[in-house]
């Protein structure tokens, strides 16, 4: 019983941190992607107004891409853990009730 009560807070706790680290993960990828979308603007723009040269930035693709592979794993598990220790927790209520 001893174990349950310690193994529910902690697996609510592990699944609260992957959750934490997915959504940095989330927001890096975004702000990554409006820079380099605001970049591409700014050039686009200096080209049609003074006839600069185009270039490429870099694939913010690619980041985006590894980030949703891995990062869906993640998000998964987080979520799986914190409803593990929730339905822990609330067994130990129920067997300390019996």
């Amino acid at each position: 019983m001893l174990v349950l009560k310690a193994l529910a807070p902690s697996l609510m706790a592990l699944g609260s941190i992957i959750l934490a680290i997915r959504v940095k993960r989330i927001l890096d990828a975004l702000i990554l992607a409006v820079t380099e979308a605001a970049a591409n603007h700014s050039q686009i723009v200096a080209h049609i107004a003074h006839n600069a040269p185009l270039s490429m930035t870099r694939e913010t693709g690619v980041h985006v891409e590894r980030s949703q592979r891995l990062g869906t794993g993640l998000l998964v598990l987080g979520f799986l853990l914190i409803a593990a220790g929730a339905i822990l927790s609330a067994l130990v209520f129920y067997l300390a009730g019996i």
